[in-house]
């Protein structure tokens, strides 16, 4: 004998599956398919600054051209060692006197007609802002001498004597191995600045 279910029985079971089934959402155009959920909002990509070009800085230096027969007169040459002849001859790459041609200035050359032994003298006319860095480096990384009565400097380099001499607008180099301190060269100084003076 079937015993038959009270329809109040059924009724919590029907209230529990429509209640599920209410709760899968369902994409209206397509009822077969899950929703997928969209983002609220999208990243968005920032821009890269565009650089701006800076003013151009001025001039390092302003050129110089002075024949080098007046740099150092043939007679104060003479007076220095007549064992000296000048040279129409490039300083080496990464000298100082290269370095000045690099600024626009003069570079010379006198060879020592029986050693073959060189002195080499160069001359710039840097901006303020250029001499006061190499007024820095030069603190920084040479030896300060009063043999020359202004911002003068000497070392040995690689066998040679430097002296660098700041004057005014002027940077002075004078290069030598027959230079082994700076009272050897404070002649050649002396005659250059009073050159340029």
């Amino acid at each position: 004998m079937r015993t038959r279910l009270s329809p109040l029985l059924w009724a919590p079971s029907i209230v529990v599956l429509v209640a599920l089934a209410g709760c899968v959402p369902t994409d209206e155009s397509d009822p077969g398919t899950t929703a997928t959920p969209t983002p609220s909002a999208t990243a968005t990509q920032v821009p890269t600054p565009t650089p701006t070009t800076s003013p151009s800085a001025g001039p390092d230096a302003v050129p110089l051209s002075i024949p080098c027969a007046e740099l150092i007169t043939p007679d104060a040459m003479y007076a220095y060692s007549p064992a000296f002849a000048l040279v129409d001859q490039a300083p080496a790459s990464g000298s100082l006197a290269d370095r000045a041609l690099d600024y626009q200035g003069t570079a010379c050359t006198w060879v020592n007609e029986s050693s073959g032994e060189t002195i080499v003298i160069s001359v710039a006319q840097l901006s303020d802002g250029t001499l006061a860095a190499l007024r820095s480096e030069l603190d920084a990384s040479s030896t300060p001498v009063t043999a020359f009565g202004v911002d003068g400097y000497f070392d040995i380099v690689g066998g040679a004597g430097e002296a660098q001499v700041l004057s005014g607008p002027y940077w002075l180099t004078a290069t030598s191995p027959v230079f082994g301190e700076a009272a050897d060269v404070q002649d050649l100084v002396d005659a250059a600045l009073s050159t340029l003076d």
